[in-house]
């Protein structure tokens, strides 16, 4: 399950130092990684008994409820008209879509994906450094069957959609929401101290294996040393913590002219979304499917707009900005109390 290509070119700009796994008292610490997802994660926790299986068995209910790329899936189900009934994990991530959809007005929106496809920027695309705009008719047809504030899910799980065609890709949200239901299955399990890592997205709490704070390293884009190098280690936890991040600093195809088009598809406007932010991290209490949609919201909006948006959230974040031919690091920390 991916944050669609054509949403958001993920980069990873959080990195965890993983500690030498040594229990300093009680329960014993285990690390558990792999891939899943069409990425890697990684999992330290201390538990009174091994809970991989455990751990596995929820990434598989994720998958099988909200990954576009299983085509049994509950979401392709819904999708392709196959279902009209949507069990917890979709209304949940639904929830959550709408809310950040509301709060960044409208600039995220997982209906978006037949302007996505439409751009050429789809998964089944094919690999081009160049692109033909689309004719406006296409746009407007394609712009009709996108609006998740018009679609809704009823108290008993029945799915009204704007247009029978409209499409939900929920891969701006679900890894963020996989993360969330890991760390859930831990928290049940009994394990207090522990960090999930699925591609870049983490959940933490408690202490690390030495009895200290999490240590998670925040770093710049590739294409900027020397703003990475002022960025520094953070601390987190005891308290539950959840960090996500987003990038687009690579992936886009020129015109004809020369013009330049970036891969995020605004969801007012049909057209690739005018922005400043090159990447962005956001760090809340606890809530990575939160994070991860706010994360991608602000990148498709000018920075002014994203910050205002990430303040009125309540969250901590950090933006890295396009600012002639360098960028800047706008750090946001308001109370955090959520």
């Amino acid at each position: 399950m991916h944050k669609s290509a054509a949403r958001i070119a993920f980069t990873t700009l959080i990195s965890a130092l993983f500690l030498s796994i040594a229990s300093c008292s009680g329960n014993k610490y285990h690390q558990y990684y792999g891939t899943v997802w069409g990425t890697m994660f990684h999992i330290i926790y201390s538990a009174p008994q091994n809970l991989d299986d455990s751990i596995m068995a929820e990434m598989a209910r994720v998958d099988q409820a909200l990954s576009i790329f299983n085509p049994i899936s509950e979401i392709s189900a819904i999708n392709t008209g196959k279902c009209f009934r949507a069990g917890p994990y979709v209304t949940d991530v639904f929830e959550i879509s709408r809310q950040v959809s509301a709060l960044s007005d409208g600039a995220f929106d997982p209906t978006v994906r037949p302007l996505v496809d439409l751009w050429g920027f789809g998964p089944g695309a094919p690999p081009s450094d160049t692109i033909t705009p689309p004719a406006p008719e296409a746009l407007d047809s394609a712009l009709a069957l996108v609006g998740i504030q018009d679609c809704h899910i009823a108290p008993d799980g029945a799915i009204a959609k704007k247009h029978p065609l409209t499409r939900f890709d929920f891969s701006a949200v679900a890894k963020g929401y996989g993360v969330d239901r890991v760390a859930e299955v831990l928290r049940r399990n009994g394990a207090r101290n522990f960090m999930v890592e699925i591609g870049g997205e983490v959940s933490l709490q408690g202490l690390n294996p030495r009895g200290l704070p999490w240590h998670i390293r925040i770093e710049a884009p590739a294409e900027s040393p020397d703003i990475s190098r002022s960025l520094a280690v953070r601390a987190f936890g005891p308290e539950p913590t959840a960090i996500a991040s987003s990038g687009n600093y690579r992936n886009f195809r020129t015109d004809s002219l020369g013009h330049r088009y970036g891969h995020t598809i605004s969801p007012r406007t049909g057209r690739p979304a005018q922005s400043d932010v090159r990447a962005s991290t956001v760090i809340t209490r606890g809530d990575c499917a939160r994070a991860d949609a706010l994360a991608t919201a602000a990148m498709a909006m000018p920075s002014a707009l994203a910050e205002r948006m990430l303040r009125q959230a309540g969250v901590n974040a950090i933006l890295l900005v396009a600012d002639a031919d360098s960028l800047k690091m706008i750090e946001i920390t308001p109370s955090y109390d959520n």
